[in-house]
């Protein structure tokens, strides 16, 4: 049975290094050959694709945590975020002191604390392979750019949860903090209420009007958590973190120890 993959980037396709381990290439282009449709599920827009991963030969994307399903070139399902409602969170971040960049489709605009926050010890062409990304604030045209996600850093904790304690009543949004590590900035992902990776898999599938069973997903992290649950296997990454181990269907190696090529050949994506 052929079986649509998913995969996430960053600490799952990538190693520490920001690397794609020749094993997991091997193993990406097996599948393909055996049959199988291998799609990217990232928050990533689709400009912070770098051309190293497309390369690859993905038959879809998943980007923007869901918000833009794209298939075999041609874009299924995006949903933008209510430019009303990208002004209110605006308002509320810079009052809390919280940088942000607002993700459209082709470019990232940011605001000023996010260089502040992020860039202090190298520069924008550092920050990515990718450099033309990312664009000012300036740049950004408010209900004429689409936005389909934002990310948010905030210095301390103390600011993270007073910006999300002022939008708790609003029910269009999902705000979403990475687990923190004493030591690092406070980061975290806002979009709209109900738009994961998960939702996209399933907007993918229907389209395709395949069933979920005869999905398989891989991450690492916590935004990977409704899509480790719902495909019909969920692989967690080796250096994942915990709670998503604890509802995996399995846990393989991390990226730079093989996990991908291991996990692919174990469950039959490759001989």
């Amino acid at each position: 049975m052929n079986k649509f993959i998913f995969m996430d980037i960053d600490g799952t396709l990538l190693d520490d290094d920001r690397a794609i381990p020749d094993s997991a290439r091997k193993a990406i282009q097996q599948a393909k050959q055996n049959g199988h449709k291998v799609i990217v599920a990232t928050g990533r827009a689709n400009k912070g694709v770098i051309p190293e991963i497309r390369e690859l030969g993905f038959d879809g994307y998943i980007f923007s945590a869901g918000a833009v399903v794209e298939f075999e070139n041609k874009t299924i399902y995006k949903q933008p975020m209510d430019p009303a409602l990208i002004e209110k969170l605006i308002q509320a971040m810079e009052a809390n002191e919280i940088g942000y960049i607002l993700e459209g489709y082709q470019y990232a605009y940011y605001d000023p604390r996010f260089l502040e926050y992020l860039l202090k010890n190298r520069s924008l062409e550092d920050l990515d392979d990718s450099d033309s990304r990312f664009r000012s604030l300036d740049f950004y045209q408010h209900g004429e750019t689409e936005i389909y996600k934002i990310a948010f850093f905030a210095k301390d904790m103390e600011h993270s949860k007073a910006f999300e304690e002022t939008m708790q009543d609003c029910s269009k949004i999902f705000i979403f903090t990475h687990q923190y590590v004493p030591g690092n900035l406070i980061n975290g992902e806002i979009t709209n209420t109900g738009i994961n990776k998960a939702s996209g898999i399933k907007h993918l599938m229907d389209h395709m009007k395949k069933p979920m069973a005869h999905t398989i997903s891989f991450g690492d992290s916590l935004n990977d958590l409704e899509m480790i649950q719902s495909t019909g296997t969920g692989v967690c990454m080796g250096n994942g973190v915990e709670t998503l181990k604890e509802v995996a269907d399995d846990v393989t190696d991390s990226p730079a120890q093989d996990g991908i090529y291991k996990a692919f050949k174990k469950h039959g994506l490759i001989d």
